[in-house]
């Protein structure tokens, strides 16, 4: 196995970055475990940059799609921002070494404490509700927020993944931007921003002309924006052979909306998370058992729906190669399912692999967004460890969680 810029594979290899996957990975660090290719990272995010020249535009990686803090600070360091949906996240980009000027937040139903801590760290702040903005009154906030719109229209792989539209919970719908500006105006904050955000998954570069166009058209009621935000959600090829999202026409298409729509001296913002890390990341399990249903085989593994939730949440597509047979020939077709007490912990289904065995070890391509980082102890299982490989070395980059941990926060009456 390769890994030049995306997850490409020789059989007879067993490598990934120059990495031996079962030798110097899982019997190192055991299995289930997270890997995740520093040189894919970097691939996707120079593609997303370098598509992007000429324009004013500020690139911010959504953390919420891997907040390891090792890797949040290597994507930092390829010369993107970071965007954050909680103040946990924050707290992450911080103690990763992001300075606050080059963290933006941005949550829904955030509490007032919530931007208590927002405020005191100075991060960048994008508001989703006129209640936010009371809150940051009532905290004695007084500086520069960005509000984020809902454009009343979204788009997404899935309908959980939709995240604009009028019955979205998210944002602040066009109508009441005149009564959140008032209400800033009234605490002596200034909104500088607007964002938006329609959904996951998306293809078609036209639905961000759409967002900028709505977006557009408020800056002629709210004099002092001066940056955009047209939020993230690029699709990624999950699938072989599936297209990959078209940056460079992308950019072309923006740049004629920008002089069309007279944004030159605007500031542009986009968000891409899963487009950076999805393809950089496997989960790699081992078979521990199998059974034969009718002309089917059901595989277990030792991992499941709580360390890879996408198939059970979204009926998410997730490639499976089996790692020391990948040479083989395709002879019969399994579901393969995990290890949690749910009749939804179903991984893959219906694939045609090689014959496999309790004892093979199995890779579930593209998991490094929204893997690790939607994970639960669902079952009291534990959480697996994370690999980083670049260069040709791994580094663990959080250790597998332990039986002490599961009761460490635990309160008993003595």
């Amino acid at each position: 196995m390769t890994a030049e810029g995306t997850n490409t594979y020789n059989c007879n290899d067993l490598g990934f970055d120059g990495v031996n996957l079962i030798d110097e990975v899982v019997e190192v660090y055991g299995s289930p475990v997270y890997i995740y290719s520093g040189s894919i990272i970097e691939a996707r995010a120079s593609e997303v940059k370098l598509s992007f020249k000429g324009l004013n535009i500020d690139i911010l990686y959504s953390m919420k799609a891997n907040s390891n803090p090792y890797i949040v600070k290597f994507i930092y360091d390829q010369g993107l921002g970071i965007e954050t949906t909680s103040p946990g996240e924050v707290y992450i980009a911080l103690r990763a070494g992001v300075p606050p000027e080059k963290i933006y937040f941005l949550g829904n139903s955030v509490s007032r404490e919530d931007l208590s801590y927002i405020v005191n760290w100075g991060v960048n702040i994008n508001v989703d509700s006129i209640q936010s903005i009371q809150y940051l009154c009532e905290l004695g906030y007084s500086g520069e927020i960005g509000l984020r719109i809902n454009p009343l229209l979204g788009s997404g792989y899935h309908p959980y993944t939709i995240t604009g539209g009028l019955e979205s919970k998210f944002g602040i719908l066009p109508s009441e931007v005149s009564r959140a500006f008032s209400l800033a105006s009234s605490c002596n904050i200034a909104i500088s921003r607007l964002h938006s955000h329609v959904g996951s998954g998306i293809q078609d570069p036209r639905v961000y002309l759409s967002v900028l166009e709505v977006l557009s058209e408020l800056t002629k009621r709210l004099p002092s924006v001066d940056e955009l935000d047209i939020g993230g959600g690029f699709a990624v090829p999950y699938k072989r052979g599936e297209p990959r999202f078209p940056w460079s026409e992308f950019a072309s298409m923006l740049t004629e909306a920008v002089e069309r729509l007279g944004l030159e001296n605007y500031k542009l913002i986009i968000e891409p998370g899963r487009y950076i890390v999805a393809e950089s990341g496997l989960l790699l399990a081992r078979v521990t058992d199998v059974k034969v249903r009718g002309r089917k085989l059901i595989v277990g593994v030792d991992t499941g729906m709580n360390h890879l939730v996408r198939p059970a949440l979204y009926r998410a597509y997730h490639e499976v190669i089996v790692v020391n047979k990948a040479c083989m020939e395709d002879e019969v077709i399994v579901d393969i399912v995990g290890n949690i007490c749910e009749s939804s912990d179903v991984l893959a289904r219906d694939r045609l692999l090689p014959r496999i065995e309790v004892g093979d070890v199995v890779a579930f391509m593209n998991a490094g967004a929204y893997g690790y980082s939607m994970a639960s102890n669902y079952n009291l299982r534990l959480l697996p460890p994370e690999v980083f490989i670049y260069k040709g070395k791994a580094r663990l980059i959080r250790r597998r969680q332990r039986f002490d941990d599961l009761y460490s926060l635990v309160v008993m009456d003595e």
